[in-house]
């Protein structure tokens, strides 16, 4: 697949993420970090009853994802809030599954982040965690796998992805991500 751009590159990336989550109806998903969530329409397309809950920390595209996705706030159950990036303001097992796209590198403790990511995540649900090839965490296959051995997860499946994509100078680039699948236990 050829993109033009970092934005599309991060849609395909969300695309990748929402399918290994395995939408169910009645769902209740979490995404942190949904940038301009241009994404909202294919998520919700997936599953009947979705509840989807959008945190970030950015208030403008917290802003662009409302004026984005405003007939979807109307039709379907969906809430854009902020937040400041590590308390999740939602109670213990409210989510049934949590993703998250390309954030955790910009955090200083990801682990934090995903305890708490697991946290609000009820038992036998699933939280996807998408780290591209920029990422730090990227560098060995092992680095994301041994994050995840930090927290209570347990590590479903990890994929490597590549996709091309054209630079702002006009030459394509590999460009290799991961998907980690994380389980909580009932």
């Amino acid at each position: 697949m050829i993109h033009t751009n970092q934005s599309s590159t991060n849609m395909n990336m969300r695309v990748n993420g929402v399918l290994e989550l395995s939408l169910n109806n009645g769902d209740r998903v979490l995404e942190l970090e949904h940038g301009n969530c241009s994404h909202l329409r294919m998520l919700m397309s997936h599953a009947q009853g979705i509840e989807y809950n959008g945190l970030e920390i950015s208030p403008l595209l917290t802003d662009e994802a409302k004026r984005i996705n405003t007939k979807l706030l109307s039709k379907y159950s969906v809430q854009f809030k902020g937040y400041e990036g590590y308390k999740i303001p939602f109670p213990d097992y409210r989510f049934d599954k949590t993703f998250t796209v390309n954030s955790l590198s910009l955090l200083k403790n990801p682990i934090r982040f995903m305890d708490e990511m697991f946290r609000v995540l009820c038992y036998g649900g699933k939280s996807v965690v998408v780290v591209s090839q920029t990422s730090a965490l990227f560098d060995e296959i092992s680095s994301l796998a041994k994050l995840v051995g930090k927290t209570p997860f347990k590590l479903l499946h990890l994929k490597t992805k590549k996709e091309l994509l054209q630079d702002k100078f006009g030459d394509f680039v590999e460009r290799k991500y991961q998907i980690a699948v994380l389980g909580k236990a009932r």
